[in-house]
């Protein structure tokens, strides 16, 4: 009696993890078929793993884990998992991020500098007292027009005339570290404009000459954070001064040139559905804009020309970003400084730097009154 008992038992054991075996079954091949239906391309058999076993496994017949394997076997069918996902299936604004990474990284070898910024020749006056650092190239010239001489071990120069200006900054006085002043990167540099390039080049003279100041190493990837904050706020700057927004465009499209293109269009698409008058007369813009006699036969090379010829003209009244910003300092000290000690704040804020040389200061000044002894 007891065996009929148990073996009732165990066929109703069978019967429910059938069951529910049966139903789990059921529920994945139902979401795979919404998911078909929606256009979500789920293929649960892929990304799932279902395991069934049946109330009478015992689990003292398994494999038992000796210490620490457990996690490295998660460890390494997480990483296959990892590795097995194609990228395919990514959304494609990912995929094109994905891409442009990757070419910048490639390229950073190309843009970074080929030489240390930084050669600290330091420059002294007749009388021993330490002018400033300077690069190799202006420590060579000063020597070759026999202004300077070198000491011993090349590391220093000698002036042999006294300069009219003494300069006490402790900034161009320093020995500055060819490395990213925000990270320590000491590997790849490119040069970071505190002030942006494209605003410094149309500022006076002064505000140039002789002010390194405002230009900084930086590791291509912290470049790349700090470079984007800035252009964030010269579009601002720029349509706060912006008025007449037909200025903003470098080019525009000419509706002319534009019509031309499309009649080539036309006659190479749907030529043979177009009425002959109106056939002949986009064929005849096309042949004036590109100078043929009437009778001359378009070939399929001249409408393809014409279709992807850019029609976009100059924009006459465009006006750039950056001589709206400098046009409106008008070309005042106050502002102008007020002006290049704003970027310098930004600067701080955005990169947050740890290894600015000494001396680095957002109240440096900001223009240097000494001519240029080069000319």
């Amino acid at each position: 009696m007891s065996i009929i008992i148990e073996s009732k038992r165990d066929n109703g054991r069978s019967s429910v993890s059938s069951l529910i075996a049966t139903t789990s079954m059921a529920a994945v091949i139902s979401l795979a078929s919404m998911a078909m239906l929606f256009g979500f391309g789920w293929t649960p058999w892929k990304n799932l793993s279902l395991s069934f076993r049946s109330s009478d496994d015992d689990d003292e017949n398994e494999m038992p884990y000796v210490d620490g394997q457990e996690e490295k076997v998660a460890g390494e069918t997480s990483s296959r998992t990892v590795e097995a996902q194609d990228s395919s299936v990514l959304p494609q604004h990912l995929r094109r991020a994905i891409w442009k990474e990757q070419k910048r990284k490639e390229s950073v070898r190309f843009l970074a500098m080929k030489k240390p910024m930084y050669d600290n020749i330091e420059m002294y006056d007749p009388d021993g007292d330490l002018l400033c650092t300077i690069a190799i190239k202006k420590a060579n010239w000063y020597v070759k027009k026999d202004l300077g001489t070198w000491n011993k071990t090349k590391t220093a120069i000698h002036l042999r005339f006294k300069p009219r200006g003494k300069s006490e900054n402790v900034y161009n006085q320093s020995q500055k570290q060819n490395v990213c002043v925000s990270c320590g990167d000491d590997k790849h540099h490119m040069r970071h404009y505190v002030v942006p390039y494209c605003y410094r080049t149309l500022l006076p003279e002064k505000y140039k000459t002789h002010m390194p100041h405002d230009i900084v190493i930086m590791c291509p990837d912290c470049h790349l954070t700090c470079e984007q904050a800035t252009q964030r706020r010269q579009q601002e700057l720029e349509r706060k001064l912006r008025k007449d927004p037909s200025t903003a465009k470098k080019v525009i499209p000419s509706k002319e040139l534009y019509h031309i293109r499309s009649c080539a269009l036309a006659i190479m698409n749907h030529g043979d559905k177009l009425p002959a008058f109106k056939k002949d007369e986009y064929a005849a813009l096309v042949r004036k804009h590109h100078q043929l006699d009437e009778q001359e036969e378009l070939s399929k090379e001249i409408l393809q020309a014409t279709i992807d010829m850019e029609f976009t003209i100059p924009n006459e009244q465009f006006i750039p970003g950056a001589e709206l910003v400098i046009d409106a300092l008008n070309q005042d000290d106050y502002k102008i400084a007020e002006f290049i000690q704003d970027w310098r704040y930004h600067f701080l804020e955005t990169s947050q730097p740890r290894f600015l040389p000494t001396g680095w200061d957002v109240d440096s000044p900001v223009h240097c009154d000494r001519p240029n002894q080069r000319n």
